[in-house]
């Protein structure tokens, strides 16, 4: 009986007795292959004993097995992604966008791949597909600006600071972003200006703020007055 041995799994799985679990769990599988329930358990069973690679062939074999599974498409991308299978986690991610379509969640994952791959271009649309389906939504703004200034794009970086500051404008990131590009453009008292109405922001954090006047603490005393008036301004 599948439901029996399901059970009998979930007690083991309870009581800390992973290998009975296991075995009870793949029993009722092979008893009952349409029930995502017993899938689930054993993929519990297994991830508890960091057994990834298993837990995603169980996943996988719920969504071929088990009509109307593609929702887990999602936690066999994790599972893949937590082993750094890095083409499987983007090929289950497509494959989960065919399926429902624009999600924030599978851009955000696909932008993140693109990234550890080295893969810049790629990266950035995928932002770009955040920002267009997310058009008042200043994170994603935000973070496409970042990854234009930390890859030199400082032209695009300043562009689109801009466009989150046009959303929110007092957003203190947006201010860090520009203050970050006028530095590398050599343009100081531009920089100082955007950090000074970053550091006028209450929503910006204490760690931000001390890591950044940590940065100029460090250059004191300064042969130039105006990095040490700032430091003090800060």
């Amino acid at each position: 009986n599948a439901a029996i041995n399901y059970k009998i799994a979930e007690a083991n799985l309870l009581s800390g007795n992973l290998r009975d679990a296991n075995n009870y769990a793949e029993t009722a599988i092979r008893l009952d292959a349409k029930n995502a329930y017993y899938y689930l358990l054993l993929a519990q069973i297994q991830v508890s004993q960091k057994q990834y690679e298993g837990a995603s062939k169980t996943y996988a074999a719920l969504i071929k097995q088990v009509p109307n599974s593609n929702g887990y498409l999602f936690n066999l991308a994790d599972l893949y992604l937590a082993q750094n299978k890095l083409p499987d986690a983007l090929g289950t991610l497509e494959q989960a966008e065919k399926e429902f379509g624009q999600v924030d969640e599978i851009s955000f994952k696909k932008q993140q791949i693109y990234l550890k791959q080295n893969k810049l271009d790629l990266a950035l649309a995928e932002g770009e597909k955040l920002i267009k389906a997310n058009p008042n939504e200043s994170r994603y703004v935000l973070a496409q600006a970042e990854m234009y200034a930390s890859n030199n794009r400082l032209t695009d970086a300043v562009r689109v600071a801009q466009q989150a500051l046009r959303l929110d404008p007092d957003n203190p990131q947006a201010h860090l972003i520009m203050a970050e590009v006028y530095r590398q453009q050599s343009q100081p008292d531009q920089a100082a200006q955007q950090l000074k109405l970053a550091f006028a922001s209450p929503a910006l954090d204490i760690d931000e703020r001390v890591r950044i006047l940590v940065g100029y603490i460090k250059q004191l005393p300064n042969p130039k007055e105006a990095v040490n008036q700032l430091a003090r301004d800060l």
